[in-house]
This record gives structure tokens, sequence and C-alpha cells, in this order.
């Protein structure tokens, strides 16, 4: 069945129920398959051609990486480890740290790849003696007021929420959000009454407004610019990298007038060595320590100094660089130093030694010490589990399997609702980032120059593409790329002439093209056939059961669903020529009440009448066969492992290959 489960998921695999009248006579269970009427061969030409082409060169996951891990630092030591991956299932993207106060939290934001628009912010804090992450909702760049009872934040536009782009303020806890004004990171002043802005193009200075957002002003710094992040170290002062068409020294800046900043006090100068362009600063004010980004030839480091000492910045490091690396925070007393890299060639290291404080002392840098060793000994590291969910081409015949898609797109690691199209010259599918379902587009996979190649078509879900191949119909939703109202949608091929249905749900073409099969979320769900030409639906009524997963045409006027009925489910054919009086023509397999098999997803090849469907035992699902004589049992398909997910089957025109995804580990020649 090609609705994806990221849908089912998020309605609580809800249960469809289809209505109360109708029957199920005992004979239909001894109906005889439909005699086999298969396509021509020039389909089966289109399907072998695509098929091979998938085989010869899956699109599979880009090179490089999409995650940035947050690491702790001794400065003192240059020992260093990370101490957060992955806080939630692909929010991999994780940075701008920042310490509270009294030294008892980490606030930092995650996101799913650079889809910022979905970041959100966590507080990471000591429950007992180990870590725990809390979300305080949406939002990046945190930053924490000097009373520790106030944050700054950053939201960015995002198309399902009324909220305004800029800077806001929360209380600790993440309620009594407020607009403040502006647009950039924010950063809170040591006496709490200014915010400095630093804004995301390196082209336009820091601004500086008060605490309500009034007075919002950039910085002028004559004859100079300001570049990166810079940090606080006074009221009235900022210690940031300064210079004419590029950084060239570590300053101490009076920001009292913004209109007529002035460098106070050189730290260091890149000319006096290390030969490193400066970049992101963090400032210790109890402790002079400032530690800043420096990149070379090779990349980035971080390098420390502090304030008055005529010793040239100290390499932390000890060797490699990173080509990202910011985000730099020091702990209160300014002893260790958070970051954020996407390297994932930097090595894990050795957790910073902490020499653990009394317990009567809770100052601001001891409670800093009690949390890195915590974080140390257990950091928050990636869930388990697969990251991204794999396609996989099956000969129905051989049971031989390959991936043929993974990750074909960055950011687009999962791949769902697939269908070939009726010709088999083609594979609809949607594609999202980390199981985002509203943020997927529509694609398609086609040979272009003998090789398959990836279609886009538009932000949207469950394609599928009309038996003549004039038409898509698709299912919109809110809160990613596309300003579509929510629901069905059918759209010329080209993209032109999209018009909504008036019916939320996954769309399916019937064999013939007059009508679609929309299955809709809840519990029950509800079934309708929508007739194209009248724009009329009829809900699908059957007495005495309830499907559990989206339905599959079958034939014309007819379906494959997976039933409950009582407390046992049944993959069965139903018969919708009168929607409002369905009927089950035949039972292709019977789960017992207790125990065994729980079926899931299934297809039907109306030819052969061979049943394929992914079932559910003891928590792990595999893919199993019914074949249309006899009594025998479902035979489990050995060649498909074992894994937490199986779905969105889908069988080519000639029911020769089966597509399917799954969250297992690769196991497919490549």
């Amino acid at each position: 069945m090609r609705i994806s489960s990221n849908y089912r998921h998020a309605a609580g695999l809800a249960v469809l129920f289809l209505g109360m009248i109708g029957a199920r006579p005992a004979s239909a269970q001894q109906a005889r398959p439909p005699a086999p009427d298969g396509p021509g061969a020039d389909v089966r030409e289109a399907v072998d051609r695509l098929a091979e082409g998938l085989k010869a060169a899956p699109l599979v996951r880009p090179e490089g990486t999409d995650c940035f891990r947050l690491f702790v630092a001794d400065v003192e030591t240059g020992e260093a480890a990370p101490v957060v991956e992955e806080p939630e299932k692909g929010r991999t993207r994780c940075g701008s740290p920042c310490w509270s106060p009294d030294g008892r939290k980490i606030l930092f934001h995650a996101a799913p790849l650079d889809l910022w628009q979905l970041s959100r912010i966590e507080a990471l804090e000591l429950v007992g003696d180990r870590p725990r992450v809390v979300d305080l909702g949406s939002g990046r760049f945190p930053s924490f007021g000097p009373d520790g009872a106030t944050i700054a934040l950053s939201l960015v536009r995002r198309a399902d929420s009324k909220d305004a782009p800029g800077v806001w303020t929360m209380r600790a806890d993440g309620g009594g959000r407020r607009w403040a004004g502006g647009q950039g990171k924010p950063i809170w002043s040591p006496d709490g009454r200014r915010i400095l802005v630093v804004h995301p193009g390196a082209s336009s200075p820091p601004s500086l407004m008060d605490a309500a957002g009034r007075g919002y002003r950039p910085i002028t710094l004559e004859g100079r610019r300001i570049f990166s992040v810079p940090a606080w170290a006074s009221p009235d002062t900022i210690v940031a990298a300064v210079g004419g068409e590029s950084p060239e020294a570590i300053a101490v800046v009076d920001v009292a007038d913004p209109d007529r900043a002035t460098v106070r006090e050189v730290l260091w100068r890149r000319s006096d060595g290390p030969d490193v362009e400066p970049g992101e600063v963090a400032y210790s004010p109890e402790t002079g320590r400032c530690v800043f980004v420096g990149a070379g030839p090779g990349g980035m480091a971080t390098y420390a100094m502090r304030r008055g000492d005529p010793a040239p910045p100290r390499r932390l490091e000890r060797g490699g660089y990173d080509p990202n690396l910011g985000g730099l925070a020091l702990s209160p007393g300014g002893r260790y130093l958070l970051f954020h890299t996407d390297n994932a060639d930097r090595p894990m290291g050795r957790p910073p030694r902490v020499a653990m404080p009394g317990r009567d002392d809770r100052s601001p840098a001891a409670e800093a010490a009690r949390l890195v060793a915590a974080l140390g000994r257990d950091p928050v590291l990636r869930p388990q589990g697969s990251d991204r969910d794999r396609v996989y081409l099956m000969d129905v015949a051989s049971k031989r399997l390959w991936t043929v898609l993974d990750e074909p797109a960055r950011r687009l690691s999962f791949c769902g609702s697939l269908s070939w199209t009726a010709d088999g010259r083609r594979v609809f599918l949607d594609a999202s980032p980390l199981g985002l379902y509203q943020m997927a587009h529509i694609k398609s996979v086609e040979l272009r120059d003998g090789r398959p190649a990836l279609i886009e078509h538009k932000p949207g879900n469950c394609p599928s593409l009309s038996p003549d191949g004039e038409q898509i119909a698709y299912l919109a939703n809110s809160g990613g790329d596309s300003s579509e109202e929510p629901g069905a949608w059918v759209m010329r091929a080209d993209g032109s002439g999209a018009h909504p249905l008036g019916v939320y749900g996954p769309p399916l073409w019937s064999p013939d093209g007059s009508k679609l099969l929309i299955t809709g979320f809840g519990s029950p769900i509800h079934a309708f056939l929508h007739d194209v030409q009248a724009g009329v639906s009829q809900r699908v009524r059957l007495d005495g059961g309830k499907l559990i997963a989206a339905p599959e045409w079958a034939g014309e006027d007819l379906l494959l669903a997976i039933l409950e009925v009582g407390t046992s489910r049944e993959i069965a054919l139903l018969d919708v020529a009168k929607p409002w009086r369905a009927s089950v023509k035949r039972i292709l397999f019977q789960a017992p009440a207790r125990g065994g098999l729980v079926p899931s997803d299934a297809v039907y090849d109306k030819r052969s009448g061979r049943c394929l469907f992914a079932a559910d035992e003891a928590g792990r699902m595999g893919l199993y066969e019914v074949q249309p004589a006899g009594p025998e049992p479902p035979r489990r398909i050995d060649a498909v492992s074992a894994a937490p997910m199986i779905a969105d089957l889908a069988l080519s025109p000639d029911g020769r290959y089966l597509l399917f995804r799954s969250n297992a580990p690769d196991r497919g020649p490549r």
C-alpha cells in the first residue's frame, strides 16, 4: 500500500471504520482469483529498463555530513569530547550553546539538517546526577539573560506559523513569549539592559537594542568593521574580531554609543602570530580569558589567551582542523568551552577531567564543573536506529534485492508513497527530510541517457499519476514549502492547473482513471471514492469491519484491504462497485486472534493472485507472501531482513518487481 507510514504514525496508527451495511458471504472465501490479463510488451520492456537502470546506478546518499555536534573542552588542558550529538531523532544540527549564569544549565538549538524554521530550543540540566534535555519550543540562537529567568532567541519565518520572524524573549521555562524585533542571533548584555543582535549576513554590522526591542541601532566603528560573533566584556564593551576588509585583530570595543563605537584595547593582532584569520569570540569577564576561532589554510581551530598576558594565543587542539566551527561559549569561571562542529572525523577525545567541587560549593563555576563531569559520563548521543529509510527493489520470482534509493538528494533521507506508473517508465514518490512529511516534495525517478534521474515536481505528498499519464493527484500539507490549502489536489502532469478536491487524504487513481480513492486520517479512518468528472465523493461502507491500513486498488471496483474483525486481522478483496454497500469478495489471509502475524501493508497482483504483505511479529516486521491456491500459511521472504518498519509496498505494472522501503541497516547489493 502506497500511503507512507509517516502518516500512520502521525495519525496514531488510526483505524478506519467502514460503515454498517453489506455482508461477508462464506462462499466468498473460495472465490478464484481474476484471470490474468497482463500488460503489453512495451510496458514490460519499460519496467525492465527502469529496474536494470536502478540496479546498476542506485540513487544513494551524497558524500558529506549533515551533523553538527556539541563539544566541551577544558581550556587549560585542551581535552575535548562530544557531549551532544542528536538530542531527538532527526535533529542532527546542534549549535549555538550558552551557559546559564548559575552554571546549572546549557541552552542550545537543534534542527533537522538546515531546516532552521523547524529548529527547537533545548535546555540541558542535571536531574540527580544525569543530564536531561528539556524542549522549550521553536527557535534558535538562545541566550540567557543575566538573571537566568529570561531567554532571548530568534525565530525564522515558517509557512504554518503566525509568529513574526526575528528576536523574541521568553521565560526560562519556555512560556511568556514576546516579540522584540530585529533579526539575527541575540546576546544579552551582562546588566540585562541591552541585547546585541548579530545579523546572519556577514556584510551587516551587529546592532544593539534595549531589552524591550526599542532603540534598534547598528554599531558603527569608524574605519573598521566588526566580523563574526562578538562576546560581551562589560555592560558597555564587547570583544570582537575587527579589521578593514578582513579581520585583523581581536579587540575590546566600546559600544556605549553604538553610533560612535571605538576600539578601547587591542588584545591580539594577526601580524603578531599565529597567522590565522580571527572569527567568533568567547570571553570570560571574571578571568579575562578569551577564546576565538582562527581560520587557516587547513581549516578552523580554537585559540586561547588572557587579557593583559603578552603571551601569544595558544591553540587548544593537538592537531587537525574543522571545516566549520563555532558557537563558542565559556562557562562561568571561564574553565570550560562549548562549541559546535560538523567535522565527522574530529576525534571523540577524552572528556575533561573535572576536579569535583565540594558539596557546599554552589558557585556558578562549581555548578558548571558538575554539569561537565556528568556530560563526560553520560553524553547525549545519537538515538539507536536508522536515520533514514532506504527503498529496495525485489525481483518477486527470485527474491533478489537491490538498494535503489538511499537519500537520493541532500536532506531527502526518507522516501515513501511509492507507485509505478501504468506505462512502467517512472516511479513516483515523496521525499522528505528525516520523516518530516510536511516538508516533503513530489519526485519521480525515470531514465535519462540510460541512467536513473530524480525529477522534482513540487512540494507535496503521496503522488499518484493517472493511468493516461495526463494528471497527478497528490496531498498538500501545511508547514512546509507549499502554500496550498491542505487536502487532496489534482494537477496536470506539467504542474499547471492545480485545484483542490475538497477532502483531506492521500488520493489514488483507479485503474480506469475515472475515480480517486481517498483515505482520511483519524480514528476511525474513512475512505471515499471520488468521481473525477462529477466531483462527487461517496463514502465506502462495509458491515462489521475496520480498515487499519490504507486500501489499494486491486482491479476495477476492487480494493485490497487489511481489516480488523473482532480481535483478528484479515487481508481481503472488497467489492466497491456500490461503495455504500461494499462486500468482501475474497479473504486472502486471516491472522489468529492472539499472537502470530499482524499485517500492516499489502499489495495484490491480479494476474497471478499473489499477495505480498508486511507484518509485525514480536516487535519486528518482515515481508510475507501468500499464494492464490491452497490453504498453506504465508511464507516469510527470508531475503528481506527484519526491521522496525517495512512499508509502502508497490508492484510494477507487470507484477515482476516489488518496491518497498525499510529502515533496517543496508543489506542489498549496491
